[in-house]
């Protein structure tokens, strides 16, 4: 290492201010591309990058930044907008840049607009992985059908730790688990719940 890096990493260091004014900073611009279970919990795994991936992807695609105003509607973003089309089954050839006309080709189009919105699912459990990304803008992998076991295993995933958190609360006994694993184990759970918005169990 360099002595200037050494010296820049002396000042960041005995700088907490300025490491507080950079850190603020990048959340002021970068913050549409932070996964939410990071912004809310600081919770950072590879799925976060997917995430981050799924966001370029849509604003390429589009050629407007993930907040700018889409249509008519000014409160509308382009998040939205991409959210709103994929809930009603609307047409997602929309969300292109008009700017291309029909210089595209819309199978191609549509194969990366689907796959970016699998990337920036608000459950990280249910976006694709990075080489599974890759597989699936190459064809390799079929969208919907990876979609719907994405969605199953996840589904079978949060039963099964309802169903143990709800066994443990249901003992009585002096043996049972202590207050410390059930809280974690039910923040766990509720983490499931609310991501994945799964209000089903059977």
């Amino acid at each position: 290492m360099c002595i200037q890096n050494q010296l820049s990493n002396y000042a960041l260091v005995n700088n907490p201010s300025l490491v507080f004014h950079i850190y603020l900073i990048i959340l002021l611009f970068l913050r549409a591309y932070i996964a939410p279970e990071y912004g809310r919990r600081g919770y950072l795994t590879p799925m976060a990058d997917v995430y981050s991936f799924g966001i370029v992807a849509l604003e390429l695609v589009s050629g407007k930044s993930i907040g700018e105003s889409f249509g008519e509607d000014p409160n509308i973003s382009l998040f939205d907008a991409a959210i709103i089309l994929k809930e009603k089954k609307k047409n997602l050839l929309d969300l292109v840049d008009p700017d291309l006309g029909n210089d595209y080709s819309s199978e191609e189009a549509l194969r990366i607009l689907n796959v970016a919105l699998l990337c920036i699912n608000l459950c990280s459990a249910l976006r694709p992985t990075m080489t599974q990304t890759i597989e699936l803008l190459e064809g390799q992998m079929d969208i919907v059908v990876f979609e719907r076991e994405r969605l199953n295993d996840h589904k079978l995933r949060f039963k099964v730790e309802f169903r143990k958190l709800r066994k443990a609360l249901q003992m009585s006994d002096g043996a049972g688990p202590s207050t410390e694993t059930l809280m974690t184990e039910s923040l766990t759970t509720e983490s499931f719940a609310t991501e994945s918005g799964i209000t089903e169990l059977t």
